[in-house]
């Protein structure tokens, strides 16, 4: 084997080696953004009651702070209220502020009161599936190295809505 095929070998390996560590190094980031901030959203989505949600969503509200989430952008290019991790902060704490009123509607009302269960649905359906949990993610990105990842705003989808069939 020539010295110029050696060398093409040496680089076609680098390369191949280089994309397996950004793809494994890429899924360990996932990864700690899902068990150190976003499980903790997920939790709470599921949770179905309001006493319930609101103790899941306050420990996501803690898990924003203590991963300093509250502060800075979600993407490299597009500075805008939208792309503001101290914007999505607030609407965070108001949605908390909503469950909180839930919670206590429930109590006073009952938890199969009509006041309770709409309420419930309500939030589920308006706030939970439109959640910028996915900015959240770009920002987490961006504080941890992969901010390259993420040009302009990530879009947020409603979360809730049956995927879209290929075809």
């Amino acid at each position: 084997m020539g010295v110029a095929k050696a060398i093409g070998v040496i680089i076609i390996i680098a390369l191949v080696g280089s994309l397996v560590w950004l793809g494994y190094a890429g899924y360990q980031n996932d990864l700690a953004f899902r068990n150190q901030v976003g499980d903790y959203f997920e939790r709470a989505d599921m949770a179905s009651s309001a006493h319930t949600k609101t103790i899941l969503f306050h420990q996501f509200v803690k898990a924003l702070e203590a991963n300093d989430l509250t502060t800075g952008q979600t993407n490299l290019w597009q500075q805008s209220p939208r792309s503001s991790l101290e914007s999505i902060y607030n609407i965070t704490l108001s949605l908390q502020q909503s469950l909180h009123n839930l919670d206590a509607t429930c109590k006073v009302n009952g938890t199969t009161s009509f006041a309770c269960s709409n309420g419930l649905q309500e939030i589920s359906i308006t706030e939970f599936c439109w959640f910028p949990i996915d900015p959240i993610h770009a920002g987490w990105d961006m504080k941890h190295g992969w901010g390259a990842l993420h040009l302009i705003n990530a879009d947020q989808t409603n979360r809730c809505a049956p995927a879209k069939s290929g075809g």
